[in-house]
Formats: structure tokens, C-alpha cells, sequence
């Protein structure tokens, strides 16, 4: 930095000087120049270039002349305050200009030799820690994957056991499972607002008490159930996001989720809950979270989140009678969602018109009969959040509701069920005795039927969670729950001898 701006004064002082002075040696007598250069008392000195009465800011030298004088002090004024820039001086008044210049350019000069020899030993450490970031950074270029990609993995163990009683039919195991889930996402940026995202999956639960066969709803949301192959890797999202025109933005992908291009997900309550019912956000048909291959636009003005996209659950087979996509079986759901993000909460409703069984639920007393291929289903759906500006008493609040209409359903007392329902609401307390620590409770219906032909069944179904997550370092979290399920099987809990479900986890979350 020293030498560039000697570097620079020596550069504007020979310029200037060369510019000014004149081919004629004898304008000027040499003692009157020296004593211009000296400022003696026949000439005044000047401080600041604005005090030259005949120089103004517009002038083309004003800056250079004026770093002179307030930097270096080698420029004085004529008695009468002028500075006469435009009068021709000899090549010996420029000489004698140039040699006070330069004589505070020495002054300069030794203080800065004198400063670097107080402070050489500090200076040279300061040299050896730049040079050690210097080769861990040549280190980190060398080594890295992608300078585009980054990787954030997930590693889950869930250590926990359900009590399901006994049936006369079935002895339903009360046994303690330990499993485990691997999430790997590996985000990639081409132009810094586009993103391609890879999520590699797997997982042990497919077996588990948690996969939630054995007593329906009874399925963890953290336990990789997409599937029965044991240990297996696969790929669980694969989809691109790219901005166009103004507040625009679309997502594509053969592997995707209805949720990837939602402009707004409806709940601060954990996205990875206890239960998997509470995936949802209380609106079970809705969000009905297909997974597949997709497309999907967002219009974001302001505040306003507006979203149409497309799943097709069997779009990569090429069969139109077995799947493919825009055909009835295809799996699809088509989806719109309008609505509105503040700085701390948010509304959102939403429509989805599902195909061919595309929602993968039922009630405990119904299920799909799509025979023909040709069953839909029209889906509705509200819901929203609130958070507290700070943390305290005051926990943040998510609601939602659905309401969900069949072409063709089907339930166990043969009736014809058109209409089912569903609700929630989840609470979270943050920093819990400790920054970082959270509570958070659930309760709600993932569905029950509202409307049937015939008699309607009593399904109706409670699900309550509750967990206590301790931030144990900024990368792992311990996560101890309950959770309770009220009449597992609806109005056939009694006659396969279980009136509910009690069970309890630890969920030991790593994030790298």
C-alpha cells in the first residue's frame, strides 16, 4: 500500500510539473522559485487546495493540486492567494518544485522504515499466518468435489418401541426397534439463483413397528419408507429451480415432490415430526405430497405466493395403461395453492385434483377402490402459521383443515364413501431452558369420513405427539418423544382387541 501511493504522488507530481513548466529557462529568476517552493513569509501557505482563490472543483488538475497541498504540503500560494495555474514556469522552477516533493517524500519515507522496524516482529507473523491461509486455501481448491456443489447430509438413529396390545387374530409385537436414516443432498448453483438438487436416501425401516402396517397412522416421519429393500440406496428427489421473468420461477424434475414447488408450506411446525400424519399440515388430500415426476410455476409478487404444478406418481412408465403422464392412470395430482407470507406468519388455501389412487391414505374403516383406473378424488385445503417475534411463554401456532371428496371409496361396512376429513394444530416452544431447545406438541385427525351413503363409520381417529428436542452440539440434536393413537382401527379397534396405540421414541438427529 506504501509503495503505491509513493508510487502515485511521484506519478502526479512529475506530470503536472512537466506540464506546467516551459521551454524558455529564463521566465523566472531561480531565488523567487525557491522561495515559492519554501513558503516563506513573501508567499503565502496553503492547507487546503480550496483556498487558492483563482482554482475551483471543476478545474481539471483541482484534485491532483489539492493532494498535494493537504497530503504533502510542497505547493504554496502567491501572496495575493493565487495560485496562477495557467502562467508559464521554466524548466528551474519546476526542478526546484520537484525537489521539495520529493524531500517530503524521504520524510515520509523514513517514518514508514521506522514503523515497519517497531513492528517487524508482528509484521512477520502476520506474513507466516497469510501464507498458512494461503496454502489451506490452495489446500480446500485442490481437494474440493465441485466448486458449484454443496453437500448437506443427514444421519438419523430412532430408538424407541409401541405398545399395540393383542389381537385374537394377530399377536402384534410390543418389541424395541433401533433404525436408522441417511439423507444425502448435494445442492448445486450454475448462476448463483438457479438450483439443482440430488437427495440420495436410505434407511431400515421398512420392516420396523414404525412402517406403519402393523397399526395404521402408526409411521414415523423420520424412518425411510419409499422402500422394502432394506439398506438400499436410492434416489429420492432429483429437480432443477430457475428463475424467468419478473417474480417468476419454475421447478422440473423426474424424481420430485408436490411440497419441492410449493411457494409457501403452511406450518413451522417441524417439517420431520414425530408422526408422519403430521406431514401434512393437517390437510391430508391436499398435501398430499406425491412423489414422482413433475413440473411446477411460482408467481411471487410482494408478498403473494401464487403455484400451479403437476406430479404424475407412475410418469416414468412409458405404458399409457399402466401409467405415463397427463392419462388417468398416471397417479397424478394437480395442485394450486394462493397465498400470502408476512415477516411472521402466513396463510395459504389450496386445491389438488388427485388420480388413480395418487394419495397413498385411507381412513381406518375405508379404502381406495379404483378398479377401473378412472377414481379422482377433489381435495381442499387452508391452513397457516404465527410465530412470536422473540422466544418465550408464547409458542408459535399452525393450524390447518381439509376437506377431501371421492368419485369411488370404499369402506369395510360396504358403504359408498364420498367425503372425508381432516385437522390439525402443533405448537412449538423454542429455547427451552437452553437456547437452542425446543417443545413442541401435536394434536389433530388425519382423516375420518364425514359423509357415506349408508351408515357412517366411527373412525374417528386421534393422533397426539409431543417431543422435547435438546441441541446437544451445533450439529447433533436428542429428541425424546410420545405419542398416542386413539382407536388405531376405528370402530374395529374392539374386534381386533386394541383400543390404542402408546409408544415412545429417542431420535438422535446428525447434520454434516
Amino acid at each position: 500500500m506504501f509503495k503505491t501511493s509513493l508510487l502515485t504522488f511521484s506519478f502526479v507530481c512529475f506530470s503536472s510539473l512537466s506540464a506546467l513548466a516551459s521551454e524558455d529557462s529564463s521566465a523566472f529568476d531561480i531565488a523567487e522559485v525557491s522561495t515559492y517552493t519554501q513558503g516563506s513569509s513573501s508567499y503565502e501557505q496553503v492547507t487546503s487546495g480550496s483556498q487558492f482563490n483563482d482554482l475551483s472543483p471543476t478545474d481539471w488538475a483541482y484534485q491532483a493540486l489539492s493532494n498535494l497541498v493537504e497530503s504533502y504540503g510542497c505547493v504554496a500560494g502567491y501572496p495575493d492567494g493565487a495560485f496562477t495555474g495557467n502562467r508559464t514556469i521554466s524548466r528551474y522552477e519546476a526542478a526546484a518544485l520537484l525537489n521539495v516533493c520529493l524531500d517530503k517524500v524521504t520524510e515520509i519515507t523514513d517514518e514508514i522504515s521506522r514503523l515497519i522496524r517497531e513492528f517487524e516482529t508482528e509484521l512477520s507473523n502476520l506474513r507466516g499466518r497469510v501464507a498458512g491461509f494461503e496454502a489451506r486455501v490452495g489446500e480446500l481448491e485442490a481437494t474440493q468435489f465441485s466448486t458449484t456443489t454443496k453437500l448437506d447430509g443427514t444421519s438419523t438413529f430412532i430408538f424407541g418401541a409401541a405398545n399395540y396390545g393383542e389381537s385374537e387374530n394377530n399377536d402384534l409385537a410390543d418389541g424395541t426397534a433401533f433404525t436408522y436414516d441417511v439423507t444425502l443432498d448435494l445442492k448445486t448453483s450454475f448462476t448463483g439463483k438457479d438450483m439443482l438438487t440430488t437427495r440420495l436416501r436410505t434407511g431400515n425401516c421398512a420392516q420396523s413397528a414404525f412402517q406403519g402396517q402393523t397399526v395404521n397412522w402408526l409411521t414415523l416421519s423420520s424412518c425411510f419408507q419409499q422402500t422394502i429393500n432394506t439398506n438400499s440406496l436410492t434416489v429420492n428427489r432429483l429437480h432443477y429451480k430457475f428463475p424467468f421473468g419478473d417474480n417468476f420461477s419454475a421447478t422440473i424434475g423426474p424424481v420430485i415432490r408436490q411440497d419441492d414447488m410449493l411457494g409457501i408450506w403452511p406450518s413451522v411446525y417441524p417439517s420431520d415430526p414425530i408422526l408422519g400424519a403430521f406431514t401434512y399440515a393437517g390437510q391430508i388430500g391436499a398435501y398430499n405430497v406425491t412423489l414422482g415426476q413433475g413440473m411446477g410455476v411460482n408467481w411471487s409478487p410482494g408478498n403473494l405466493r401464487l403455484s400451479l404444478l403437476y406430479v404424475s406418481g407412475n410418469g416414468n412408465l412409458s405404458d399409457p395403461n399402466t401409467g405415463g403422464m397427463f392419462n388417468e392412470n398416471s397417479a397424478s395430482s394437480t395442485s394450486v395453492q394462493l397465498g400470502y407470507q408476512g415477516d411472521n406468519w402466513a396463510i395459504a388455501g389450496i386445491y389438488s385434483l388427485a388420480y388413480n389412487g395418487s394419495i397413498m391414505f385411507s381412513t381406518p374403516d375405508a379404502q381406495y377402490n379404483f378398479p377401473n383406473g378412472d377414481g379422482y378424488s377433489n381435495n381442499w385445503g387452508i391452513g397457516g402459521y404465527w410465530q412470536p417475534s422473540e422466544s418465550g411463554w408464547i409458542p408459535s401456532i399452525s393450524v390447518g383443515a381439509g376437506l377431501n371428496h371421492f368419485s369411488q371409496f370404499y369402506s369395510l361396512n360396504q358403504g359408498d364413501t364420498t367425503d372425508t376429513a381432516s385437522w390439525y394444530a402443533g405448537l412449538v416452544w423454542k429455547d427451552v431452558f437452553l437456547q437452542g431447545n425446543d417443545f413442541g406438541f401435536a394434536i389433530g385427525q388425519p382423516t375420518f369420513v364425514i359423509k357415506e351413503h349408508e351408515d357412517t363409520p366411527d373412525d374417528s381417529v386421534y393422533l397426539i405427539e409431543a417431543y422435547y428436542k435438546f441441541q446437544a452440539t451445533d450439529n447433533i440434536s436428542i429428541t425424546p418423544a410420545i405419542f398416542y393413537i386413539n382407536k388405531p382401527f376405528g370402530q374395529q379397534s374392539s374386534a381386533n382387541g386394541i383400543e390404542s396405540s402408546l409408544g415412545s421414541i429417542i431420535k438422535t438427529t446428525f447434520k454434516f
